[in-house]
């Protein structure tokens, strides 16, 4: 017996071995066997939740008084050294979240005052009087008035802030829930 090979035999059974290897993949793969393991799958209802609420309504119109007086018409109003305007207006607070807390605050913004005029702080009420920083839902349906008031210097000398315009600006009332 020869222990040489044939010419081309090494060849022919290294082909034989790579397609025999590729056959045996293939049917792994492709599905000539598959193996099997339990498995199953339930489905959880985890139900739904809804959210909060935060708003502020659409404010009242504003009622003015001059030096304690109602005015009807704050733009036919002349005032003189000494006076004092008062805007107030109220919003209904929606509050609405078990978690929710948060802080009312109000602020003047583009007032066109004469000299000696300041824009003041506006002053914040609420009913039941809580705390403005920690509101809750306990707050919900809670009217939050808001009141400015502007006083004329009583020491204005001369013909000072004569034939003047005042423009108290906006008073804006921001609701803010807390982090």
């Amino acid at each position: 017996m020869s222990t040489t090979a044939s010419p081309g035999g090494a060849p022919r059974r290294r082909t034989s071995a790579i397609i025999a290897i590729a056959a045996g993949a293939a049917l792994l793969l492709g599905g000539g066997t598959t193996l099997a393991y339990w498995s199953t799958s339930q489905v959880l209802d985890v139900g739904t939740v809804e959210s909060g609420d935060l708003n502020l309504s659409a404010p009242t119109a504003a009622e003015w008084t001059l030096n304690g007086a109602p005015v009807a018409d704050i733009s036919t109003v002349q005032i003189v050294p000494g006076d004092v305007i008062v805007m107030t207006q109220s919003s209904t607070l929606t509050l609405v979240g078990d978690n929710l807390e948060a802080t009312l605050d109000a602020t003047v913004s583009g007032a066109v005052l004469p000299a000696g005029v300041t824009a003041p702080t506006p002053a914040i009420t609420v009913t039941g009087d809580p705390d403005l920083t920690a509101l809750t839902e306990a707050n919900d349906g809670a009217v939050a008035t808001v009141s400015v008031t502007y006083a004329f210097p009583a020491a204005t000398p001369d013909r000072e802030l004569t034939d003047e315009s005042f423009d108290f600006g906006d008073v804006e009332l921001t609701l803010t829930q807390n982090p």
